[in-house]
């Protein structure tokens, strides 16, 4: 499926796997104003040298569907979980044992209240992002992680991507 009508608006959109999701809107406003001073690469983020985060992937199977939800979001971790994370990118064969708590630090249009959540962080291979997993085990995107979702239920979260409902 490269695109849907939308139960919403009725227009035609994209239907996308893989959505990257920003930082929640405070620290933008304060990235953009010069209040919050960053440094920052693809993979991580540091705010005011007091914030570590580290982008992550959280595959959502999408069931009977040819590829997963392909969630990237950023995780909030501990100085030293980040530092580990920053040695382990300069020693490739040592990304594999790459490991670390976090929370969540992205917002999302579908889920109220994800912001916080508790996850673990793997590392597989420097080819890709870390992955996350939900350690909350009440959470519904838990549920969505172990279990996947139907077609029908990735097209109502891309909806609420596309109109923020």
């Amino acid at each position: 499926m490269k695109n849907f009508i939308c139960k919403s608006c009725g227009e035609k959109h994209d239907f996308y796997t893989t959505v990257e999701f920003g930082l929640p809107k405070e620290i933008l406003v304060g990235l953009d104003s010069g209040d919050l001073k960053y440094e920052s690469s693809e993979r991580w983020f540091i705010i005011d040298n007091n914030f570590f985060l580290i982008k992550c992937l959280l595959a959502i199977p999408i069931n009977n569907y040819k590829s997963d939800y392909n969630w990237l979001m950023w995780v909030l971790v501990g100085k030293d979980v980040f530092l580990d994370f920053i040695e382990s990118l300069k020693i490739p064969q040592n990304m594999n044992g790459f490991k670390g708590e976090g929370v969540l630090f992205a917002e999302h249009a579908y889920f109220d209240k994800i912001l916080g959540t508790k996850v673990l962080v793997k590392a597989n291979s420097i080819e890709s992002f870390p992955h996350l997993i939900i350690l909350d085990k009440d959470l519904k995107l838990r549920e969505f992680m172990e279990n996947g979702v139907s077609l029908e239920k990735a097209v109502d979260i891309m909806t609420s991507l596309y109109h923020m409902v």
